[in-house]
């Protein structure tokens, strides 16, 4: 996710309206609910007649059960993460990457400086806070993952998708093992605290 959001971020950062428009079109997807997500997702990953199992068909290909596959609903709904997800981590790192001072690539420009040399020496320690943040938001936002396994694929095949949080559900209000749940959603709340104390004592350190 960090990784796919600064690569965006990079793309789309500019002033021109084309660049405005790509990053609505980019950001767009995560003011939607992930019951909304899971339906489109749903209807694209269908294994007879979501989207690609057309494009399949009309490729002499067989269409493919993406969401009932052992192999394939992991990756299915990791996809759907990465496009549901990816706008807000991409909006953080443009606000990183525009106050960058212009001065900097003007002096970069005039030493004829590679891209690869601009990015490696300038903007990625430009943007080293944000990207600390960022990989923080999302070792904690990614621990919580429930929607889109529960919605999608149940927790199956065989367990292949099943989160940690839709465990913690499933043993609390389905197998009624109260105590259980409690005790793992208490280490799940220590592993967030830790990711996010971590980030404070980096941020400190720089200072």
């Amino acid at each position: 996710m960090t990784a796919i959001a600064l690569l965006l971020a990079l793309a789309v950062n500019g002033r021109t309206r084309i660049h405005g428009t790509l990053r609505g079109i980019f950001f767009a997807s995560s003011v939607f609910s992930v019951t909304v997500v899971t339906l489109i997702w749903q209807m694209v990953l269908n294994g007879d007649r979501g989207l690609v199992a057309h494009l399949l068909r009309s490729l002499g290909l067989a269409p493919i059960n993406f969401l009932g596959d052992p192999f394939w609903a992991m990756p299915s709904m990791v996809v759907a993460t990465l496009w549901w997800g990816v706008g807000l981590p991409m909006a953080l790192f443009l606000a990183g990457l525009q106050q960058i001072p212009d001065e900097l690539y003007e002096a970069a420009e005039l030493d004829n400086a590679s891209r690869w040399t601009v990015l490696r020496k300038i903007t990625l320690p430009a943007i080293r806070r944000t990207t600390v943040l960022v990989i923080v938001l999302q070792i904690v936002l990614q621990f919580q993952v429930f929607g889109q396994a529960l919605l999608m694929t149940q927790g199956g095949p065989a367990d292949r998708t099943r989160t940690l949080v839709q465990y913690i559900y499933e043993s609390g209000f389905r197998d009624w093992q109260i105590g259980y749940a409690s005790a793992m959603a208490m280490l799940l709340f220590v592993l967030m605290f830790f990711v996010s104390m971590l980030q404070l004592y980096i941020g400190r350190k720089e200072d």
